[in-house]
């Protein structure tokens, strides 16, 4: 299907500005990157639209022009990075007159 041919392209005329993709992104309560990954978003994709590079592509405008309230998805699931103590191995004694114990 071309660009043009969109159902998103038929229904709005331009893509989204940078500050609906930030308002919607904000609602979210959630990261950038967190929010590509979640719709399938190419990784750097809000980054490049801030920066002028690119657009957004049409197949996620109804995302940012749509009802907020219901597009934007409340379970986008905020990463917690829990810090968990690795159990440390014990080492064994190796013995001195095997052929391992030229390698360590």
């Amino acid at each position: 299907m071309k660009p043009s041919e969109h159902p998103n392209c038929r229904r709005w005329l331009r893509p989204p500005t940078i500050e609906q993709i930030e308002a919607v992104v904000k609602a979210s309560g959630s990261s950038e990157l967190q929010f590509e990954r979640y719709y399938g978003i190419y990784t750097g994709c809000i980054k490049n639209i801030r920066l002028g590079v690119k657009k957004m592509p049409v197949q996620y405008w109804h995302i940012f022009l749509e009802d907020k309230e219901s597009v934007v998805a409340k379970t986008v699931a905020k990463t917690v990075s829990a810090t968990q103590k690795i159990p440390k191995k014990k080492r064994t004694k190796v013995d001195p007159n095997s052929k391992l114990a030229n390698l360590i």
